[in-house]
């Protein structure tokens, strides 16, 4: 289902089952696209759950922002709840929120693939379940992907993220100097061990301004 240039989509309770033995079948993607909300999916596919993103489809490239995703089961062998990978202008203010992941290679995945600026990401009361099914199996993947490490992703909100297994490779979050800013957690628990700093929770992490507060 993919969402683009478009203006006050709500999506309730929409049942999505792909194909698994097909690739690249994502879920559902807001793209290039404002006021969206999408409350209660339930998506079981081989690619991206959600991948909210700015990709230039159709010839059109616009900001995308104010989007909100909650209440929703992901069952993916890919990432679950995403944003990006591309990034042909700005992502902002975008929610996700009380998803459950039952099953994903990467849960929080943000990919900065062509540059531009990700801002005011918040993940808030969201769990997940197996890792696995892809090359990465982590929990957390941040990254600015491109080449040139052109780009910033600041200000991204990790609230009461439960995740009852950990994944079996560390969590990355990479990008260049100042290129990842106030990335900030609060109430991560893994495997029912609550999390105080990048090093408990296995994260790799290089260049990245992260803070980690339990209650």
């Amino acid at each position: 289902m993919h969402l683009v240039a478009s203006d006050g989509v709500k999506v309730n309770n929409l049942k999505l089952l792909n194909d698994p033995d097909n690739t690249n079948n994502d879920g559902i993607d807001p793209d290039g696209s404002r006021n969206v909300a999408i409350d209660g999916a339930f998506i079981y596919t081989t690619d991206d759950c959600f991948a909210v993103k700015t990709s230039g489809a159709f010839h059109m490239i616009q900001p995308t922002r104010h989007i909100l995703i909650q209440n929703s089961v992901c069952y993916t062998k890919k990432s679950a709840l995403k944003v990006g990978t591309e990034t042909k202008d700005t992502l902002s203010d975008i929610t996700f929120a009380n998803n459950n992941v039952v099953h994903a290679d990467r849960v929080i995945a943000l990919y900065m693939a062509d540059g531009n600026t990700m801002e005011n990401i918040t993940y808030d009361n969201n769990w997940s379940e197996a890792i696995g099914g892809n090359s990465k199996q982590r929990l957390i993947d941040i990254a600015i992907t491109n080449r040139s490490g052109i780009g910033l992703i600041k200000n991204v909100k990790i609230i009461n993220y439960t995740a009852y297994q950990p994944g079996r490779n560390p969590s990355v979050i990479k990008g260049m100097d100042d290129h990842i800013v106030n990335v900030f957690f609060k109430h991560l628990k893994i495997a029912d061990e609550l999390i105080s700093s990048a090093s408990e929770a296995g994260i790799d992490s290089s260049n990245a301004d992260l803070t980690f507060i339990t209650p």
